[in-house]
Order: C-alpha cells, then sequence, then structure tokens
C-alpha cells in the first residue's frame, strides 16, 4: 500500500498547487497574497535581537507550558490535524487490505508535511540575525519538539479512542495517566510554598529575577524529576551554544524515538472515532438536510445562556442562537471564570505586595482591552458572517433586512464586550496597588468603569462595519463560521484591518469630539466625574450611527443575491 499512498499524497499536493496557482490570476487574490508577504516581511525584518542567553528561567517556563499542554491533551484533548480522516480516506481506506499500524504510519508520515511547515515559521521567528550552523540547530530541535508533541497527542487520542470503544486496559491506563497529571499538579502546589519566599525576594528585581528564582527553587525535588522529560524536550529549542545544544540532543531524539515506538505499536480500534468525527466534519461543512438534520449530535451541548420562549420577538430567536454557537461547547464559561478568578487573585496579590510583573500583566491586559476594538471583529464571527452563506433560510425568517442585521450584529457584541470586560477587570485588579502609578485608584476606578460602558456601542457600530463590508463586498470577506489560513488571509486580513480601522475611527470623531467639549467644560466642577456625560454623549452618538447604517445595510441585504455575490466560500 505504500505505493497508493504515495500517490494520493502526490495528487493531493499537485491539485493544491494547481488551485493556488489559478488563484494568483485573480487580482483580488493576487493583491491579498502580496499584502501578506509585505506584512511577513516587515515583521521579521524589525526584530529586536535575541538575548545572549536566555537563561535558566525560559527554559523552566517552556517546559512548564508544555506539561500543560500534555495535561490538557490527556484530560480535555481531541485528536490532532494530523491525524483526522477526511469522509473520503474513510470511506476508501478503511475497508482497504492494510493494517492499523500501516494506516498510522501513513497519517503521521503525512503530518510530517504540516509539522515541517511549522517548524520553519517557528524556525523564521525565533531566528535572530544571519542563519548559520546554530539556525539548523535551533530547526532541528523545533523539529524535534513539534514531532513528539504531535505523537504524543497521537497517543493519547488513540488511548482515549480505546477508552470509548470499551478496550478491557484502556480505562485502567487512562486512569493511570490521569492519576499521574493529578499527581504533577499536587507536587507543583507543594512545592509552591517553597517558591513563595524566594519569588518575595526577588519580585523587586524585575520579571527576570523572580523567574529565575522560580525556576531555582524548582530545579530540584520532585518537581524538577517530574519536569525533566518536559526540560529535556525544549532544551534543543532553547539553548544556543553548540556544546550544550550536542549534549541536549541525545534525551530529546531519546523521548522522540519512545513515542514513535509507542504510537506505531499501539493496536487501539481508533476506526469509531475516525468515523465519528469525519461524521461531524462533513455536517460541519454541509448544511445539514433530509436525513442528516435528524441524526444525534456526537457532543452533548451545553446549557444556553437563557431558554428561549416559544413565543416572542423572533429577532431574539437569532441572538440566542448565535450565542449558543459561543457557549455550547462550556468553554465560553470556562473562560469566564478563569478570568474572574485571575481577576480576583491578581486584586489579592497586587493589594498586598505589588510589583513590576503585576504591573506588566495589568498595562497588557488593558492594552489587549484596548486594541480588542479593532482586532476583536476580525476574530468574534458569530454574526453575519458566520450566516450568510445560509442566505435563503435566513430571508424566509419573518424579519426585515434590518432586523436581521442588527440581531447577528448583537450576539457578537455580547461576547466581544464581555471579552473586553475581564480584560479590563484583569487589568484593574493587577494595578489595584500601583501606589505609584501616575493614576490614582479612584481615577483608575472611574476610567475602568467609563471603558467598560462605552465599549459595548463602539463594538456595535465596528462589528456593523464588519458586517456591512461582508454583505457589499462580499468576494473580500470570508465567510463561514471558520477563518481562512494562509499568507493570502493574512493579506487580506492586514487590508480589511487597515481599512476598518480608518473607517471607524472617521465614524468616532463626531461622537468623541462632542464628548470631549462636554467633558472640557464640566471638568473645573465635576472634576473626574465630567467623564459621565461625556462617555454618554459618546454612547448617544456612536448609537445614533449604528441606527442610521442599519437602514441601508438591511435594503442591501434584501437585494443581495447569492448567485451572484461571488461568495468565498470555506
Amino acid at each position: 500500500m505504500t505505493g497508493p499512498f504515495l500517490y494520493l499524497w502526490w495528487r493531493s499536493l499537485a491539485n493544491r498547487v494547481h488551485r493556488k496557482s489559478a488563484q494568483v490570476r485573480n487580482p483580488r487574490y493576487a493583491l491579498a497574497l502580496l499584502a501578506g508577504i509585505a506584512y511577513l516581511w516587515f515583521f521579521l525584518s524589525h526584530r529586536s535581537p535575541a538575548p545572549a542567553s536566555p537563561g535558566r528561567g525560559i527554559e523552566f517556563l517552556a517546559a512548564f507550558g508544555l506539561a500543560l499542554v500534555l495535561a490538557w491533551a490527556w484530560v480535555f484533548g481531541r485528536t490532532p490535524a494530523g491525524f483526522t480522516f477526511s469522509p473520503a480516506e474513510v470511506t476508501f481506506l478503511f475497508p482497504a487490505p492494510v493494517s492499523r499500524r500501516r494506516l498510522i504510519s501513513a497519517k503521521l508520515a503525512r503530518a510530517q508535511l504540516l509539522i515541517l511547515r511549522y517548524t520553519l515559521l517557528w524556525t523564521v521567528i525565533l531566528t535572530r540575525g544571519p542563519w548559520n550552523g546554530r539556525t539548523a540547530m535551533h530547526a532541528a530541535g523545533i523539529w524535534i519538539a513539534l514531532s513528539t508533541l504531535h505523537l504524543h497527542r497521537v497517543g493519547a487520542s488513540l488511548v482515549r479512542g480505546d477508552l470509548a470503544g470499551g478496550e478491557p486496559g484502556a480505562r485502567r491506563r487512562h486512569r493511570l495517566v490521569l492519576a499521574i497529571v493529578a499527581l504533577g499538579g499536587v507536587m507543583l502546589a507543594v512545592s509552591l510554598a517553597r517558591v513563595l519566599p524566594l519569588a518575595g525576594a526577588a519580585r523587586h528585581g524585575g520579571a527576570q529575577a523572580l523567574l529565575d528564582a522560580v525556576a531555582a527553587s524548582a530545579s530540584s525535588g520532585a518537581v524538577a524529576s517530574f519536569l525533566a522529560p518536559f526540560r529535556a524536550l525544549v532544551a534543543p529549542v532553547i539553548r544556543t551554544e553548540p556544546a550544550a545544544w550536542a549534549r541536549a540532543l541525545p534525551a530529546a531524539l531519546g523521548l522522540l524515538l519512545l513515542h514513535c515506538v509507542w504510537v506505531l505499536r499501539s493496536d487501539a480500534a481508533f476506526e469509531e472515532g475516525a468515523v465519528a468525527a469525519a461524521d461531524a466534519r462533513s455536517r460541519e461543512l454541509l448544511p445539514a438536510s433530509g436525513d442528516q438534520a435528524d441524526r444525534p449530535r456526537l457532543a452533548r451541548a451545553g446549557r444556553p445562556v437563557f431558554r428561549l420562549a416559544a413565543t416572542g420577538a423572533p429577532a431574539v430567536a437569532i441572538y440566542w442562537k448565535n450565542l449558543l454557537a459561543v457557549t455550547r461547547a462550556g468553554t465560553a464559561r470556562r473562560v469566564a471564570a478563569l478570568t474572574v478568578m485571575g481577576a480576583v487573585v491578581a486584586g489579592v496579590a497586587s493589594a498586598q505586595t505589588h510589583s513590576s510583573a503585576l504591573s506588566t500583566v495589568g498595562i497588557l491586559a488593558g492594552t489587549w482591552a484596548l486594541l480588542s476594538v479593532v482586532v476583536g471583529p476580525q476574530w468574534v464571527r458569530n454574526d453575519l458572517r458566520a450566516d450568510l452563506l445560509h442566505l435563503e433560510l435566513l430571508r424566509s425568517f419573518p424579519l426585515t433586512g434590518a432586523q436581521i442585521v442588527a440581531a447577528e450584529v448583537s450576539a457578537a457584541t455580547v461576547v466581544l464586550s464581555a471579552t473586553q470586560a475581564g480584560l479590563v477587570l484583569v487589568a484593574y485588579g493587577a494595578l489595584l496597588g500601583a501606589g505609584d502609578s501616575a493614576l490614582s485608584l479612584k481615577t483608575r476606578t472611574v476610567v475602568a468603569m467609563a471603558t467598560v460602558l462605552v465599549m459595548p456601542a463602539v463594538n456595535y457600530l465596528g462589528l456593523l462595519l464588519q458586517n456591512g463590508a461582508a454583505l457589499l463586498f462580499p468576494a473580500w470577506v470570508h465567510l463561514g463560521p471558520r477563518r481562512a489560513g494562509g499568507v493570502e488571509a493574512l493579506g487580506q486580513n492586514t487590508l480589511a484591518m487597515i481599512v476598518y480601522a480608518a473607517v471607524l475611527a472617521l465614524a468616532l470623531v463626531p461622537p468623541v469630539l462632542a464628548a470631549a467639549v462636554v467633558g472640557w467644560a464640566l471638568w473645573p466642577a465635576w472634576g473626574m466625574w465630567a467623564l459621565a456625560p461625556a462617555g454618554a454623549i459618546t454612547v448617544a452618538g456612536v448609537t445614533l450611527e449604528a441606527r442610521l447604517l442599519l437602514g441601508p445595510l438591511g435594503r442591501v441585504f434584501e437585494r443581495i443575491d447569492i448567485a451572484d455575490a461571488g461568495l468565498q466560500r470555506p
């Protein structure tokens, strides 16, 4: 079966190259590709030089992060992208006369194409200065780490496949792994008591001194033993000196070899899980119809944010559906809980002993909250951009075009505003004890409250602009729930973000100017509280602009023809 597999891979690669080459002749695609290349060149040519030695703290942080990733793969993980089977592969390869080991080997070999691409990408991103022998060593370390991580995730998915299929020893192995993960968590928690005194002594030396102190405290004992394989895996990536890299290479190669033996000798019954995953993938790409609409779901949906009543405004059903699309898997609730917990922990730590590390966390969180006004609408897509491919179904609803656009945008506004509120909450908690800040605690409180109250209106206007672009220029907007990938998608997103930022800035000029005039007039008498009427005027002005924009966009929605619009399908 080696020949057929090679033929299949070769024809797939040739067809992909042919399709991409044909797309280059499209001016829109060529412009997006050139913009993506220009963005990568600008990013790679404006980087600060790498430090002479990363330090022990960076190696500890990388090992700890890798341990968290693998623990997540065992507890909550899914099948890796390089090990999934398409519906066509399930149909033609599973009944073929080929063993499970040969099929696994073929998928692992094909996954190397993706791993090599990511290796090149991370080598380009992490390399500073001219390319030389150290660059090759760096690339080899990255390839070993990515290959081992992929094999480990594949092995974990095979064990979970055995568990789902009722394999006798699978449940015992899975419980053993979960016990090891729990033991590692306990060891890290116990070692925290030993780390805290060192961290407290080093907090005034900056983030690097704090990280080095934590790494030094975890360099011996149970924590060091638990993190030893993870440190061995990241050492060839972190260490840049040839002698240190050569000493770290055998252990990393040994881990890679052990994972290869583990996965290839695994006799896991993964066929049922692969068939279910392929069926779920086909239902995501194609709209359900006929018998497919009556099939039971493969995963249990999470509880909705609120229960949809049997009667009421039809637009609420669209709003409810788009919120459920984000919260159905339970990820949004976990992220919200972790955000609140992180803000509380940061606030308690900052109130007791504030440090430069907490200030850095607060500044970063606040900066991301502001940047999300421009970047957020590109990522939050539970709106008309995800539903426009079902245009005939949307038009069958007893709603006007303006009502449909408003309901679609409202759910995305809630998700983006909640994310920004979480970032503001983390920033406020981390800066709670910053007594040496230029802004007092009262000022920071008023600014945080004003930001949380003003951002939903700005987000609504911004998402209206994004959805308006999907209606007016559908060929320039990727439609569907999944985001596009590739250099051309990066360039297209960059161009769209530049145009969107310029249009949003022009739209915000009138309400912001009006708010500035009112705030300047009331500041002598009201002081900091003059931000309240200024924020109210900003919200009123932005809301008025959004209301004026809804009518024309609704009429465009009612006139658009899906057959002639040149929609970009996923």
